[in-house]
């Protein structure tokens, strides 16, 4: 008899090899090259904006910019903490609606938790 742990792993090996890429239909599809985005620098936040609870939007506003100069029919895969900052997400719409697909995982963990905290304090 398998234990738990054994059990669970055949699972998982079955699941990734069912979900692993085949060709059953030999359908030849053209070569797409990879479209690659490359970051020259590096985004921080301001410091001193930080210490005194300001607001910083360096880091949302280049999103932004990626976000808006993603073509029509590419994909954007955006993991993202807190996503409610309106620029963003109308620049989102936006994409969406000129054939632009989107796939996000957002954390809405924090407000959760500061609704937890506001109340014990």
């Amino acid at each position: 008899m398998y234990s738990k742990s054994n059990l669970l792993f055949l699972v998982l090996i079955s699941l990734f090899i069912s979900c692993s890429s085949s060709d059953d239909n030999n359908s030849e599809k053209p070569e797409v090259p990879e479209k690659e985005i490359n970051f020259t620098r590096a985004l921080f936040t301001d410091p001193v904006k930080t210490r005194n609870s300001q607001s910083d939007t360096k880091l949302m506003d280049q999103l932004i910019d990626l976000v808006k100069n993603t073509p029509e029919s590419e994909k954007i895969y955006l993991n993202i903490y807190l996503l409610d900052y309106q620029p963003l997400l109308n620049e989102i719409r936006k994409a969406y609606d000129r054939g632009v697909e989107i796939h996000a995982v957002i954390d809405n963990s924090r407000e959760n938790a500061s609704v937890k905290t506001n109340k014990n304090t």
